[in-house]
C-alpha cells in the first residue's frame, strides 16, 4: 500500500503510533479494505457495545451522533427490527469509520503541530481512553437496569385484577359506580378501541385521578 511521508514518517507510521493498542488488528482490517475497494469490515465489539467501543477509541464527536440517531429512534418508537438493523449495518462499516477518524486527526495534528514532535502528540492525543469506556459501562448498564424494572413493572401492571391498591373486581365495581355515569361513559369514548377490545379502561376520579382496571369479562356484560 503507497503511503504519503509526512514530517519523516510514513503515514501507517503515525497511524500506527495512533491507534496504539491493537494496532496490528485494525491494520489488517485496513489493508482487507483497501483490497476490496470497500467500506464494509465486521466489528464484533461496535455490534455489542458501540459506544463503549467509541469512548474507548475516544471518538466523542461520533458518539454523540450515535446518541442522537438512538434518541431519535427512541422518540419515533421505531420497532425493534429497526435498531438491530442499525447496529449491524454500524458494526460493518466501524473499521471505516474509525479508520476516517485516525487518518483526519493525524492530518489535523501535523498541520497545527508543524514544529513540534508529532510522535508524541498522536500518542497522547490518539491511543484509547479506560475512564471514558468505563463511565459509557456505567450508563449502558444503568439505562439496562431501569428498563427492566419499567418492563416488570408494566406486565405487573397488565396481569393486576382490579386497582392498583390491590382491591378485587368486586370492589372495584362500586368505586366505579360512585364516580358517576357521565364520567364513566366520557372514559369510554376516550379509550382507543383496541383498549376496549382488551378490556382495558380507565376511569376518572376527583380524589384519586386516574383509577385503572382490568375487566376480565366484556366491558358490555351488564356488570358495569
Amino acid at each position: 500500500t503507497k503511503t504519503k511521508q509526512t514530517g519523516g514518517k510514513s503515514e501507517n507510521e503515525y497511524m500506527e503510533i495512533f491507534v496504539g493498542k491493537n494496532y496490528s488488528y485494525y491494520q489488517k482490517k485496513w489493508s482487507g479494505l483497501e483490497s476490496r475497494r470497500s467500506m464494509f469490515s465486521f466489528n464484533l465489539p461496535a455490534l455489542l457495545i458501540f459506544s463503549v467501543w467509541a469512548a474507548y477509541r475516544k471518538m466523542y464527536q461520533t458518539l454523540i451522533i450515535f446518541t442522537g440517531f438512538i434518541l431519535v429512534l427512541w422518540l419515533i418508537e421505531a420497532p425493534s427490527s429497526i435498531y438491530i438493523g442499525f447496529f449491524f449495518i454500524l458494526s460493518l462499516m466501524s473499521n471505516s469509520i474509525y479508520r476516517i477518524f485516525v487518518k483526519r486527526k493525524i492530518s489535523q495534528i501535523s498541520k497545527e503541530y508543524k514544529t513540534r514532535d508529532i510522535p508524541k502528540i498522536l500518542e497522547e492525543k490518539g491511543g484509547t481512553c479506560t475512564a471514558s469506556a468505563i463511565l459509557m459501562v456505567i450508563i449502558n448498564v444503568s439505562l439496562a437496569v431501569r428498563s427492566f424494572i419499567d418492563f416488570i413493572d408494566m406486565i405487573n401492571r397488565e396481569s393486576r385484577v382490579g386497582d392498583p391498591a390491590g382491591h378485587s373486581l368486586e370492589d372495584a365495581i362500586p368505586r366505579l359506580a360512585a364516580v358517576g355515569e357521565d364520567a364513566v361513559d366520557l372514559c369510554f369514548h376516550e379509550i382507543p378501541v383496541e383498549r376496549l377490545e382488551n378490556d382495558v379502561f380507565s376511569v376518572s376520579s376527583v380524589r384519586h385521578g386516574c383509577l385503572r382496571f382490568r375487566i376480565l369479562n366484556q366491558i358490555n356484560d351488564g356488570r358495569v
